[in-house]
């Protein structure tokens, strides 16, 4: 598939070659992290620390050369990261950093370079504003937070993320690659995916509720579970696209992931899925209004204990008082942490702060936001996500006359913002780099779309056949 870029100011339907290596601020920002890990790896005398020396040297240099080589790869290689997310690899001042957290500085490093760079072309981005707004605010609660360390790491995740969407925007605004960064995305899924059918046939990796759930490359079933929505649901209107090139892959990836799906046991996630596909059928695909439903009486005759994992939901409380089930259980964290706003309403108590007090997480981004980062946090993180679903609706709207791989990019991307908006509400995503990370190149792709047929041509899209 052949890409198409376009000018900073193109002329209607005027497509022209654009140099796809980094300026002089991004060798030099790879220069610097390339000179900062042979330090440390030298400094600490570790074996696997010139080991990742070597990979952190070549990833920047790459990211350096061609920009869009160096974010398909971070893209590709961040949901099967956290399988080392309890192997430490450096600690700097009190802080552990594994692979995750070393591609996270990376990516912040290299790609805020860049960023400044085309900062003409980033700042067309619809969500470029709240991320940076929420961003501000989250790192004022830094220094109330009751462990500093912990908000400044969860500060640097989501702001890897904001660095990850305003690249990827960057690269396919400049350069019109969506159908690659599509690609990218759906690839990333392979492993996960794999490992949690794996998983599934030996009676899953976590038992939970007398559950044994699959949990892929993830450290949990409940994110593993939606980051395997969020992608069926961007893949699905694709698929439909009709285009011959994916149609193959993806119908071979389908039955993979809904059983990777159906064995992470996660609600959230089987209830995403319909919400998504019925969302992209009031946008494109009209035969998802009676596919969705077959499918899920398809799924829940293969696999009966689907409907049970839904029983409990009719249980109260237990013998002992505690909560009778997961959904309970979230309903009294959110009553127990609402109230803490009033502690600091303007700067919140800081990120992390309530994992770090009760040793749990809030399981919703809305009051973890209000929480955490104040009312003034809550509306900048509203914002930021009702941004990317408008954002999405202006690119399904601007590629309708396009056709073909544009309108399902952006379809796909629009019903995957829905999808992340309402699941927000009782899931840990904010900072889930694993997820957020997927749903936010989505996103990104969704974006660009909009602003490349807005400025007059640029796709990757001769009509899909």
């Amino acid at each position: 598939m052949a890409g198409v870029a376009v000018s900073a100011q193109p002329s209607p339907g005027a497509l022209t070659k654009v140099p796809s290596d980094g300026a002089a601020l991004s060798w030099l920002a790879a220069g610097a992290v390339s000179l900062v890990a042979v330090i440390a790896a030298v400094a600490s005398g570790e074996g696997r620390l010139f080991w990742a020396a070597a990979v952190c040297t070549a990833i920047a240099t790459t990211f350096a050369v061609r920009p869009e080589v160096g974010l398909f790869f971070f893209v590709l290689a961040r949901p099967v990261l956290d399988v080392w997310a309890d192997r430490p690899l450096a600690t700097i001042g009190g802080l552990q950093l594994n692979a995750a957290s070393l591609m996270a500085l990376m990516l912040i490093a290299v790609g805020g370079a860049y960023i400044v760079e085309r900062w003409a072309v980033c700042q067309r981005a619809p969500a470029l504003r709240p991320f940076l707004v929420f961003a501000g605010l989250a790192a004022v609660g830094i220094p109330f937070a009751p462990a500093p360390a912990a908000a400044l790491t969860e500060w640097l995740r989501f702001f890897s993320l904001f660095v990850l969407y305003a690249v990827a925007f960057t690269v396919v605004a400049r350069h019109g690659r969506f159908g690659r960064l599509a690609g990218v995305v759906l690839a990333a899924a392979a492993v996960p995916l794999i490992v949690a059918v794996w998983q599934t046939a030996h009676g899953g990796s976590r038992e939970i509720a007398d559950f044994g759930r699959a949990t892929g490359t993830f450290l949990h079933p409940d994110p593993f579970g939606i980051f395997v929505a969020v992608v069926l649901v961007f893949a699905v209107p694709i698929l439909l696209s009709g285009g011959r090139g994916w149609r193959g892959a993806l119908l071979l990836a389908l039955p993979v992931a809904l059983v990777a799906l159906v064995g992470s046991y996660t609600r959230t996630g089987w209830l995403a899925l319909p919400i998504g596909l019925l969302v992209a059928a009031a946008v494109r695909n009209r035969s998802l209004f009676l596919l969705t439903p077959l499918l899920v009486v398809a799924v829940a005759v293969a696999a009966p204990s689907t409907t049970t994992r839904f029983n409990d939901l009719s249980n109260s409380r237990t013998s002992f008082g505690g909560p009778g089930n997961s959904l309970r259980a979230r309903y009294d964290l959110w009553r127990t942490n609402v109230p803490k706003i009033k502690q600091n309403p303007v700067a919140g108590t800081g990120l992390k702060g309530i994992a770090e007090e009760e040793g749990a997480f809030v399981h919703s981004d809305y009051v973890r936001a209000a929480v955490e980062t104040g009312i003034p946090g809550f509306l900048a993180y509203v914002w930021l996500l009702i941004a990317a679903v408008r954002g999405c609706s202006r690119g399904v709207r601007r590629s309708r006359s396009h056709g073909g791989l544009a309108h399902a990019v952006a379809t796909g991307a629009f019903a995957t913002s829905v999808v992340f908006l309402v699941v927000s509400a009782d899931s840990n995503l904010m900072t889930q780099v694993a997820v957020a990370g997927t749903f936010w190149a989505i996103v990104a792709a969704g974006h660009a779309v909009g602003d490349l047929a807005a400025r007059g041509g640029a796709d990757e899209t001769a009509p899909a056949r």
